[in-house]
C-alpha cells in the first residue's frame, strides 16, 4: 500500500472541513468571523492550498461542533 502524500492529506482535511461547514449551513464568511480570521483563509484551507496549524484546526472543529479527530481521520 502506498502512503498518501502530505498534500493529499491536506486536501482531504480541507474537503472534510468544507463538507461539515456546508452541512451546518455556515458560509466561509460566517465561519471566518466566528474564529477571527479572514474568509480567504477558510477558502485556502478548504482547497488544500495551505497547511493549517493545529490551533486553527481546533478553532474550526470547535465552531463546527465536532471533534478534531473527525477532521483528520483519513
Amino acid at each position: 500500500m502506498i502512503e498518501e502524500s502530505n498534500k493529499d492529506r491536506i486536501m482531504k482535511l480541507g474537503g472534510t472541513i468544507r463538507a461539515y461547514r456546508k452541512s451546518r449551513n455556515i458560509s466561509q464568511v460566517e465561519l471566518a468571523g466566528k474564529i477571527n480570521t479572514q474568509p480567504n483563509a477558510i477558502h485556502r484551507i478548504e482547497h488544500g492550498k495551505v497547511n493549517s496549524g493545529i490551533n486553527m484546526i481546533i478553532k474550526i472543529a470547535d465552531e463546527l461542533d465536532m471533534k478534531v479527530r473527525d477532521l483528520i481521520e483519513f
